[in-house]
């Protein structure tokens, strides 16, 4: 036969089990009223719907927890992963860092080595003989012409002196030893930004480009090979010494003169006898000043 059913019982809520203490407390001093019970059942119902409002509301705060927590720990996975990424970016930050170091030496030193013995004789014997003008770095196969000397301060147009020096190097350049070079003329600044003579060079890159130019159209009057030739500025980037905070440093005024090999499989291109000529540049009594 079936067991039977064991009966089971709501327990009672603690405010219900207090209203029947005080209800049965009030009995048994016998002096309950019905009023009185009325009371206490209607503060009974009152507590326990605030009990049931308060437990809806701790659950609410409850889950409101949990859904932060699950944010806190979302947003640390996320810090973390940015973390790495930064390090990653920083890692790839010196890589390239290191990368530009190294090209800007390969561009700075393009075809920069030893000579040959004759030719780098020749260019030995040609600073020997004009040591405030010349200076020259037998390592690189490079003249450095200081502009204080060669140009007018702000101006592009050559000093008498230098031309006189530039008609020298152009004979030694056409030496059939020398020949088999490639020259190229780099014009350098100071940081002392363009003035009185801004409407020629807006800038320092303008006229360190002019001054290379201004260079190469003299040793072409000289008979170099244009083809031979390529001019460059860098106005006040590549410096060779600090400038000072005011006037700039005279060292970083220059033009410099690489001789490179010529590259070989590259057919000349023929003159043009039609070209027009260019306009020679001669030093102007009021030059501008920076």
């Amino acid at each position: 036969m079936p067991q039977p059913r064991a009966l089971h019982h709501k327990q009672p809520s603690p405010l219900r089990a207090m209203l029947a203490l005080a209800v049965g407390a009030v009995a048994l001093g016998g002096c309950a009223t019905q009023s009185q019970v009325a009371g206490l059942q209607t503060t009974t119902r009152a507590l326990e719907e605030r009990n049931v409002a308060l437990q809806q509301e701790l659950k609410a705060k409850e889950t409101m927890v949990s859904q932060l927590q699950d944010r806190v720990a979302s947003s640390e996975q996320t810090i973390r992963q940015l973390r790495s990424r930064n390090g990653e970016l920083n890692a790839d930050l010196l890589n390239l860092r290191e990368e530009y170091r190294r090209l800007t030496e390969q561009l700075a030193n393009v075809g920069a080595a030893p000579l040959d013995p004759l030719t780098d004789q020749a260019l030995r014997d040609f600073a020997a003989r004009n040591p405030n003008l010349v200076q020259y770095d037998p390592a690189r196969g490079m003249l450095r012409l200081s502009s204080d000397l060669t140009f007018s301060l702000g101006s592009a147009d050559l000093s008498e002196s230098a031309r006189e020096s530039i008609r020298k190097l152009a004979t030694l350049l056409n030496n059939p030893q020398a020949q088999r070079y490639d020259i190229r003329i780099v014009g350098h600044t100071d940081n002392v930004p363009i003035s009185a003579s801004r409407n020629r060079f807006p800038t320092n890159m303008h006229l360190s480009a002019a001054r290379a130019i201004s260079v190469h159209q003299a040793l072409k009057q000289e008979g170099v090979d244009p083809r031979r030739m390529e001019i460059a500025g860098w106005g006040p980037y590549r410096p060779v010494a600090p400038n000072p905070p005011k006037g700039g440093a005279k060292a970083n005024r220059r033009v410099e003169i690489y001789l490179v090999p010529r590259p070989t499989g590259i057919a000349d291109v023929p003159l043009n006898s039609q070209e027009p000529a260019e306009a020679t540049s001669r030093p102007s009594p009021t030059d501008p000043i920076k």
